[in-house]
This record gives structure tokens, C-alpha cells and sequence, in this order.
């Protein structure tokens, strides 16, 4: 039986994953073989990380605008970005910064798509003529000077235990 240690950190590949986690929420990762690393390293090290969104156009390829550009921490090999435009598509690059202040690209993402943004309503209409049990919602009972509404409520750790990997947080993995 193989150990835990097994299998190699890395795999010596030029590797770029996207992942939308939310309307609002991307995730990318990437791997770089020994001999880009080389190339970064002989750029200066620093290694910067380029997100694109891309627009219509009129031709056949998407046309991409720079909404950010980060340098991680050295070693760093993924990143989160927040506070993206729902229901947009975007790509990223990852790549060094060369002498002259132009970018140099290493290696990119396929395009993906945000989600769009949820739209929820407050309460269902109620049907002309019927009180709130005709449409199906529980009646609310007084208690302490406000409303209560008896039905299911689920507690956040019920949702996070039934959705162990949410918008970046495994619960499985921390043990809540």
C-alpha cells in the first residue's frame, strides 16, 4: 500500500484551472513546469497574475479588458478573486513582468462564466380571498411581541454540512 507522500507535489506541467464559486467568486490555480519557473527566474522571480473579462465584439473572438492584476506571495499557487460582475465571463494569465514594464505571459485559462446574481422574493403572492394557509405558507404564531412563523428553519451548519464546499470553505476539512 502507498504512503500519504506518494505521489509528487507537482508534475512538471504548465497547468491553469478556473472555477466560478459564486455570482460574484472565481477561483483559478496553476502549476508551472521547471523550465517556466526558469523563465520567471530570469525575469526577476515575481511572478503576477492577470484577470480578463471578456466583451463583444463584432468579429469572432471574444476582445478581454484587464479588471486586475495581483503578485502572490512567492510559492502561492492559486488565488480567489472577489467582487467580480455576475453572469460575466472571464479568463486569466499568469506571467512576469519584463524589463521594459510589459507583461509576459506564461500560461492562461479557458474562459468561464460567473453565475448570475440569485433574485429571490420575500413571500409568495397570496391568492385573492385566502389568507396565508391557502398559499401554502405556515401561520405565524405571537411570541415575546413578534412574529413567529412555525415551519423548518435550517440552522447555517445544517446548509454547510449538507453543502460541505461553499463559496471557499470546507467544513469537512476543518471539522465544524
Amino acid at each position: 500500500m502507498a504512503g500519504h507522500d506518494s505521489l509528487p507535489r507537482f508534475y512538471d506541467d504548465n497547468v491553469a484551472g478556473f472555477f466560478p464559486q459564486g455570482p460574484g467568486v472565481v477561483f483559478a490555480y496553476w502549476e508551472l513546469s521547471g523550465s517556466q519557473w526558469e523563465v520567471a527566474a530570469g525575469l526577476g522571480g515575481a511572478v503576477l497574475v492577470r484577470l480578463y473579462r471578456a466583451v463583444e465584439s463584432e468579429g469572432f473572438d471574444d476582445q478581454y479588458i484587464l479588471v486586475r492584476e495581483v503578485e502572490p506571495p512567492p510559492g502561492t499557487d492559486n488565488w480567489y478573486f472577489n467582487d467580480l460582475k455576475p453572469d460575466s465571463a472571464y479568463r486569466f494569465e499568469i506571467g512576469c513582468r519584463l524589463p521594459d514594464g510589459s507583461f509576459f505571459p506564461l500560461v492562461g485559462s479557458e474562459k468561464i462564466s460567473t453565475p448570475p446574481a440569485p433574485r429571490f422574493n420575500a413571500m409568495p403572492k397570496e391568492k385573492e380571498g385566502h389568507g396565508k394557509q391557502a398559499a401554502g405558507l405556515p401561520e405565524p404564531r405571537v411570541a415575546g411581541g413578534r412574529a413567529v412563523i412555525n415551519g423548518p428553519s435550517p440552522e447555517l451548519g445544517e446548509i454547510m454540512e449538507q453543502m460541505p464546499f461553499y463559496m471557499g470553505f470546507d467544513t469537512q476539512l476543518t471539522g465544524r
